[in-house]
């Protein structure tokens, strides 16, 4: 019996430690991995840059497509093109099909509730600036609205925020993030519009 005993606390113990670690990595893991491949971004980011960003830039799925930064956060990341499991995995992803950065309609940007992403993008506030550059534009825009719904409004990132069906009459972006950290079900948004476009 005892030896039952020790074997059934053996195993819950190693139930919760699998637990806890499995969302310990979710919400702090990934940073060393994160950085690395930001750092390679960086560099496609900057060789996409002179002559060549004179034209209209049309990235492939997984390449880098614009520069982040929230300054509340004190954080800058390179965004790739696509949302899929693999294109997020170390970096934000413009949602296919969405605006450009810095052009008319909602340039639309996924990322994982990760320290390493977007893990305190909740701290955002009415009113705060976000910077995203492209090859061609340096744009600012500020925090409009803060909000959770569900995973599947998909109006959030219409043309016309939270209004599909209309054209846009701005330029708009939207982030999106897991709330809380690790859910299926809903999503936090954030909405910005554009305030400050510099062209390169």
């Amino acid at each position: 019996l005892r030896n039952i005993l020790f074997m059934i606390m053996t195993f819950a113990v190693a139930v919760c430690i699998g637990f806890y670690y499995q969302a310990w990595n979710s919400y702090y893991g990934g940073t060393p991995a994160t950085n690395h491949h930001q750092q390679d971004l960086a560099g496609q980011f900057q060789a996409q840059m002179g002559p060549a960003a004179k034209q209209e830039f049309k990235p492939l799925p997984g390449q880098v497509y614009a520069k982040l930064t929230i300054p509340r956060m004190n954080k800058t990341w390179y965004v790739v093109e696509g949302t899929s499991l693999r294109d997020i995995s170390n970096a934000p992803g413009h949602y296919a099909g969405t605006a450009a950065p810095c052009y008319k309609g909602n340039f639309s940007v996924a990322g994982h509730r990760s320290a390493a992403i977007f893990g305190d993008v909740d701290d955002l506030r009415i009113g705060d600036p976000i910077i995203v550059q492209s090859q061609r534009f340096v744009c600012t825009y500020l925090v409009t609205a803060s909000f959770v719904t569900t995973a599947d409004d998909w109006a959030v990132v219409a043309p016309m925020p939270d209004s599909p069906g209309e054209k846009p009459d701005a330029d708009y972006l939207t982030l999106t993030t897991c709330e809380p950290w690790n859910s299926q079900t809903h999503r936090l948004i954030i909405h910005a519009k554009l305030s400050k476009e510099v062209k390169l």
